[in-house]
């Protein structure tokens, strides 16, 4: 009997040893199992999570889809929606470098317009001052030699043409400057007509030479013209080229010292006759060729100041050859004189 006792007490504890193993190694299994299915859930939203930090850096890559269930449905839209936002990202930066662009752009134009404005200020400043001393010289030589003529009664009649042909001068001198005023303001307003027909070039020439001849006469200038006779027509308007060639040869005048000499000359070819005016005069410096054509602009030499002028003439003539489909070219050498040349078609 009491060894009965013994034995069920043995298979007692072995049972329940047994027992313990059991629901040790079942613990170990649920505890591996939930650890399992955790990072089944857990990884792919790990993922996501750092999904997102790479798309705010910018720097996403695609997450794997290692399930079909909803965490990998959610990262299926996580992947297509980051694709978007980074599209759409990259297109907003390509429009803020454009922009910028764009606005660097800009700005460097606005400098340069800026800088064109104080120096357009500068120089209408610069035009008002010169047309005020233009038109007052003109009006007191006048004043002065009128009054001369008024207060003398019997004046020396050489005295009397002397002070007449001051007066003459002057009041052309006055119409030479507001004549350039008008031709200016219309060609700025887009309102200056031109009249292209067949027309003489030796009659334009002949026209100019005689308009600039007593100014040669008075500074002592040789003024000769070298045009063939037998020259074809050109289209051109006739009054608006002899006010370019009347201002080209004045020009020539203000460069050419005393017993200098002024050339007027043509040449035909194929297509066209080229017009040139050379002066033996004092040349221009290289550096002050490219603003010979800017309005207001007047090289300044002890000549010009003497002949005086809007600084208005080049500019004129430009725009005037621009209209005929040329340009006027210069060329220069200081002490070597200037030549003035552009073309025309026949």
């Amino acid at each position: 009997m009491e060894k009965n006792k013994y034995e069920a007490y043995f298979e007692v504890m072995a049972l329940s040893r047994l027992t313990m193993i059991i629901s040790l190694f079942a613990v170990l299994g649920v505890t591996l199992f939930a650890i399992i299915i955790s990072r089944r859930i857990t990884d792919p939203i790990k993922s996501l999570e750092n999904g997102a930090v790479s798309l705010v850096e910018g720097k996403f890559e695609p997450i794997p889809v290692s399930s079909q269930n909803e965490i990998g449905r959610l990262t299926e839209i996580f992947n297509e929606t980051a694709r978007e936002l980074l599209d759409i990202r990259k297109k907003l930066e390509l429009k803020i470098e454009i922009a910028n662009k764009d606005l660097e752009t800009k700005n460097k134009e606005l400098v340069i317009a800026n800088e064109e404005l104080q120096k357009l200020d500068s120089l209408k400043s610069d035009f008002i001052s010169l047309v005020s001393h233009e038109l007052r010289t003109p009006l007191s030589a006048i004043r002065t030699s009128s009054e001369f003529l008024e207060s003398v009664d019997n004046a020396d009649p050489v005295v009397q043409k002397e002070m007449l042909d001051n007066i003459i001068s002057n009041v052309d001198r006055q119409t030479r400057l507001i004549n350039d005023i008008l031709d200016l303001t219309k060609i700025e307003a887009g309102k200056m007509e031109f009249r292209f027909e067949q027309v003489d070039l030796n009659q334009i020439a002949a026209v100019a030479i005689e308009n600039i001849r007593p100014l040669a006469l008075k500074h002592n200038v040789i003024l000769s013209q070298d045009i063939p006779e037998k020259l074809s027509p050109i289209i051109a308007d006739k009054e608006k080229l002899i006010i370019v060639m009347n201002n080209l040869l004045s020009n020539a005048m203000k460069f050419t010292p005393e017993g200098g000499s002024i050339l007027l000359s043509a040449k035909e070819d194929q297509n066209c006759i080229e017009v040139a005016i050379k002066d033996t005069g004092i040349g221009i410096e290289k550096a002050q060729l490219d603003k010979l054509f800017d309005k207001f602009y007047q090289v300044d030499t002890p000549s010009t100041r003497k002949i005086g002028g809007s600084g208005l003439g080049l500019s004129i003539s430009s725009e005037i050859i621009k209209a005929h489909g040329s340009t006027i070219q210069v060329k220069s050498e200081p002490g070597h004189g200037s030549t003035f040349f552009f073309k025309l078609r026949k």
